[in-house]
């Protein structure tokens, strides 16, 4: 490769996976309880996420926590 040639490779992180990824609510919501959360401000984590209807999301943000020791 020459000198200014890069080769970009898309991939889902674990937190987003089966998310429609075109919602951009739903990625910004996640986004936020994953920073509320490692933060330690669990009422700002359950703040930014609890208008979310799909549970394969809640299934994930239950992982998450578990991870943490929430």
């Amino acid at each position: 490769a020459q000198q200014g040639d890069y080769l970009i490779r898309r991939t889902t992180l674990h937190d987003f996976q089966r998310i429609n990824h075109d919602d951009e609510i739903i990625k910004n919501s996640i986004l936020n309880f994953s920073f509320h959360l490692t933060s330690g401000n669990l009422d700002e984590a359950y703040k930014s996420v609890k208008n979310i209807q799909n549970s394969a999301i809640w299934e994930k943000m239950a992982i998450m926590c578990v991870k943490c020791n929430v």
